[in-house]
């Protein structure tokens, strides 16, 4: 008697089942209903950094070329070479520090001008920076690498807006809003 209650109850289940799937087909998913898959938030993210870096690649970035073209989901990729540009606009030897203060105003030989005294003064909020980019350097893999710039895009974003020029020529880096809050004012 019991294995004919236990086989009662498999038929059951079995044509249950065939029915639910013979009445209530799968609906269309995907491409099917016409829907796209949209990148998640830290991808857009990524990419927008990707942009601003691209702008870059004549200036600082010309051995990215090829990430510029391909835009490869790699975050650490993304931070080295934003990593380079930092260092080469505001890192110890970079553009504001040694070649805007020295090459359009002499300041290396005249210290006492009050551009250069402004330079002086400015120095201090580069560390942040400094700090900044050991943060980055202590980023070990693409999943810290994607936490980072979740945590730091708009700081992100930021340095590129106010402290990179277009081209290090003396008119585009007065257009930056650095030097027009910071040192125009010495001039």
């Amino acid at each position: 008697m019991k294995k004919a209650v236990i086989g009662v109850a498999v038929v059951a289940v079995v044509a249950v089942g065939v029915w639910v799937m013979m009445n209530y087909p799968p609906a269309p998913a995907g491409k099917a209903t016409g829907s796209i898959v949209k990148p998640g938030k830290a991808d857009v993210m990524q990419q927008k950094l990707w942009d601003e870096l691209a702008k870059q690649e004549d200036n600082y970035l010309d051995s990215y070329a090829e990430y510029f073209e391909s835009r490869p989901d790699e975050p650490m990729e993304l931070l080295n070479a934003f990593n380079e540009v930092a260092y080469n606009i505001t890192g110890h030897g970079g553009l504001w520090r040694k070649t805007v203060p020295d090459k359009y105003f002499g300041c290396a030989n005249n210290e006492h001008m009050p551009i250069c005294k402004k330079f002086k003064q400015e120095l201090n909020s580069f560390s942040k920076w400094d700090k900044f980019q050991d943060q980055m350097n202590d980023v070990g893999s693409n999943r810290e690498a994607k936490k980072f710039i979740k945590q730091h895009h708009k700081e992100l974003e930021e340095y590129l807006r106010y402290y990179v020029p277009v081209d290090e020529s003396f008119s585009a880096v007065q257009a930056t809003p650095f030097f027009s809050e910071n040192l125009a004012s010495a001039m």
